[in-house]
């Protein structure tokens, strides 16, 4: 009866840790790989503020840029469709979820000020951009080296002030070329 529960016990952790080895793989970016989000509509009225939650499923950190890209007022010019909004501790470390808001015209990541629109939208103004997730050097470890996806670094957006919020859909994925996986797109 001993011996038959110890190969018992002895299968089932053979088992465990080939499923282990086998579905544990680590995604790592190749450098400066990155996921770009587009969102069209964006505005600065107090009471439109947009939450996204941004979850990062790889192994690497990933910093945060936003560039305008466009107004209601006026055309940009280069210059203020440049602008990007990073500052040092816009990062969304590996297996981390990070709250980006959009409040007036204040870009806060989990409550503190990443930067500000001022420079190109005025207070109650339409506008639209990109947040970069760009890919801040490889971590260490073992992993397959894959370009990121957008399902590795997904995003979900919300607009309002009430509870619960209304989801915030027209927005654009798109992830890196490689010959192995050819860009792909995703709207929300």
């Amino acid at each position: 009866m001993m011996k038959k529960s110890f190969l018992y016990l002895v299968l089932a952790v053979m088992v465990l840790s080939a499923m282990f080895m086998l579905g544990g793989r680590s995604i790592h970016a190749n450098q400066n790989d990155n996921v770009t989000y587009t969102l069209p509509y964006l505005t600065s009225a107090t009471d439109k503020s947009i939450y996204c939650v941004i979850s990062n499923r790889t192994q690497d950190n990933a910093s945060v840029h936003f560039t305008i890209n466009a107004n209601s007022a006026l055309s940009l010019n280069s210059q203020l469709q440049n602008f990007n909004t990073l500052s040092n501790y816009a990062v969304v470390y590996a297996h981390q979820t990070r709250m980006l808001s959009f409040e007036g015209l204040t870009i806060n990541l989990d409550g503190m000020a990443m930067g500000s629109v001022s420079v190109a939208v005025a207070a109650n103004q339409s506008y639209g951009g990109r947040i970069s997730l760009v890919q801040m050097g490889i971590l260490g470890g073992s992993g397959t080296s894959n370009s990121w996806s957008c399902m590795d670094l997904p995003m979900a957006c919300f607009q309002g002030t009430t509870n619960p919020k209304r989801n915030l859909t027209g927005y654009l994925c798109s992830d890196p070329y490689s010959p192995q996986t050819p860009i792909q797109h995703f709207t929300y």
